[in-house]
């Protein structure tokens, strides 16, 4: 009986220990990217070149639940003739169709506004490695810059109370 009350006393203090260290988000900031955010982890950084090869994307990363979690910030600034020809709702349908063309079935996809600036909201369901993939995704646009968030859970959807801190915490470090 105490063995037993013992192996459960140290699964209390475990389970404890690890929701402290999952409440333990930490603010990210980027004065390139002009932006600040709640991540839960530590911050990957990466960079890659638009299709078009002209455009160069910012990518911050972070994972929980041993990677089953990621948490994933982009930006890139639309060049100058795209926005002549283009509106910022235009450029918004683009990326929403392309992040709905490499996932797959699109759940839910609505019109947002962040505080004045357009934006989409789509919510995604697909396979990666034979595991279901379900992804919240937001881009928005501030005047040249379009910035995208996603929130992937690989074989099991991401704890909503996570994406909403991650996706509710982004803020502008400049108007």
């Amino acid at each position: 009986m105490i063995r037993c009350c013992i192996v459960a006393m140290a699964w209390c203090v475990g389970l404890a220990a690890h929701l402290v260290a999952a409440d333990e988000w930490k603010t990210f900031s980027s004065e390139e990217g002009n932006f600040q955010l709640k991540m839960p982890s530590e911050t990957k950084y990466s960079t890659q070149l638009t299709e078009d090869g002209k455009t160069t994307m910012h990518q911050f990363s972070a994972e929980l639940n041993n990677g089953h979690t990621a948490f994933m910030v982009m930006y890139l600034d639309v060049p100058e003739e795209r926005l002549k020809e283009s509106s910022h709702a235009e450029i918004l349908d683009d990326a929403a169709k392309a992040i709905a063309k490499g996932v797959g079935k699109v759940l839910k996809d609505e019109k947002i506004k962040w505080r004045g600036h357009e934006g989409r909201g789509l919510v995604l369901e697909g396979k990666a490695d034979n595991k279901v993939t379900s992804i919240t995704y937001r881009v928005i646009q501030v005047n040249r810059r379009s910035y995208q968030f996603l929130v992937i859970g690989v074989g099991k959807k991401p704890p909503p109370a996570d994406a909403k801190k991650f996706l509710d915490s982004f803020e502008l470090l400049r108007k």
